[in-house]
C-alpha cells in the first residue's frame, strides 16, 4: 500500500516516516511495511520474500523485551528497522538520516562503510549486505537473526537510554538467543566466524562467569565496541543480564536507571565512557556490597 494510503489505525509518526522514506524506497527498490496500532516501520527489497513473518517478529521481539528488560514504551516513538541489499540504497538511507539529524553529519562518512549501525536519535538501525559478492554468498547469516539482534538495540535505546556497551549487545543477544535460538550477529568481530560459534551461548556465558567469578565482570563491563570480544564474554554479558533481568529485577532496574543518569550527566558526550572502577561501584551500590561475587556464583 502507498504510504499515503496508510489507514490512520497506523500511528502518526510511523505514517510520516513511511511517507518520508517512500521515494527513496521507490528509487532503490526497497518496500515500507508496517501494521496497524504498531510503532514499528521495516524497510527490506521488494524481493525480500518474508517481510510479514520478520515483521511479526519484531513484534513478538518487542512484547519479549518488554516482559523482561523494561516497559513501556515511551507513546511516540517509531522504530525503523532496514535491510538492504544495495550499497546505492545504503548510503541513500544514511543521507537521509543526516538531512534529519545535523549531529550525525560527521558520522556519515564512516558509516558508509560499515555493514550496519543503530541510532538513538532518531530510533533507526540499518543492515547492509552485498548479495552480489562471493565472500559474502558464502559467509554465515541469517537475516531474522540480524534485525532482531538491531531491533533490540533500539528497544534499548527507547526504554533505557544511553548505556554501557555490555549492556547493550548482551540484551541485543538476549532478545535474539530467546527468539531465534542462536546468535549471529557479531558486531564486533572482523575475523571468519565459525559455524560453531552461533550455538551454545546460554550454556557457555553461564559457566564462564560462573568459574571466572568477579574477574569475568571485569571483562564484560569492559567490553569496547572497537575491540574483539571474545565469545565466551559476549556470551558471559548476555548470562549475566538474563540474570539480572529474572532474579533481580528491582534492582537491575534501579542500577540501569543509575548508569542512564551517569551519561545523561555528560550533555550528550558521545565519546563518554563510564570507568571500568566506577561501574563496579555502581554494581555493588545496587546489587550489595558482595555483588561482584555472589552474582556470577549464582550462574553455578
Amino acid at each position: 500500500m502507498e504510504a499515503a494510503k496508510l489507514p490512520d489505525t497506523v500511528p502518526k509518526g510511523v505514517r510520516e516516516a513511511a511517507l518520508r522514506l517512500e521515494p527513496w524506497g521507490e528509487k532503490h527498490k526497497i518496500r515500507i511495511h508496517v501494521s496497524e496500532k504498531e510503532p514499528i516501520l521495516l524497510a527490506v527489497p521488494v524481493g525480500f520474500a518474508n517481510a510479514t513473518p520478520m515483521l511479526q517478529e519484531l513484534k513478538a521481539s518487542r512484547d519479549d523485551y518488554l516482559q523482561r528488560f523494561a516497559a513501556p514504551l515511551p507513546a511516540d516513538d517509531v522504530f525503523e528497522v532496514v535491510y538492504v541489499e544495495s550499497k546505492d540504497a545504503y548510503t541513500a538511507y544514511v543521507d537521509d538520516l543526516v538531512a534529519r539529524q545535523e549531529y550525525l553529519k560527521g558520522w556519515a562518512a564512516g558509516a558508509k562503510e560499515t555493514a550496519g549501525f543503530w541510532l538513538h536519535r532518531p530510533l533507526a538501525a540499518a543492515y547492509y549486505r552485498n548479495t552480489k559478492d562471493p565472500k559474502e554468498k558464502s559467509a554465515e547469516f541469517n537475516v531474522r537473526n540480524q534485525l532482531v539482534h538491531q531491533f533490540g538495540h533500539l528497544l534499548a535505546n527507547s526504554t533505557l537510554g544511553r548505556q554501557p556497551y555490555w549492556i547493550q549487545e548482551a540484551i541485543a543477544w538476549s532478545l535474539e538467543q530467546a527468539r531465534e535460538n542462536t546468535i549471529y550477529a557479531f558486531c564486533h568481530r572482523s575475523g571468519f566466524v565459525f559455524r560453531k560459534e552461533h550455538g551454545g551461548w546460554p550454556k557457555l556465558g553461564k559457566g564462564y562467569v560462573a568459574s571466572n567469578g568477579a574477574a569475568s565482570l571485569d571483562k564484560i563491563f569492559a567490553m569496547d565496541r572497537n575491540g574483539e570480544i571474545p565469545k565466551e564474554v559476549g556470551a558471559g554479558a548476555m548470562a549475566l543480564a538474563d540474570q539480572l533481568a529474572s532474579k533481580h529485577k528491582e534492582a537491575f532496574a534501579k542500577y540501569l536507571a543509575a548508569l542512564r543518569a551517569d551519561f545523561d550527566a555528560k550533555n550528550g558526550d558521545t565519546n563518554y565512557k563510564i570507568a571500568l572502577d566506577k561501574q563496579k561501584e555502581m554494581f555493588t551500590a545496587a546489587f550489595g556490597a558482595g555483588a561482584l561475587k555472589s552474582i556470577p556464583a549464582e550462574l553455578h
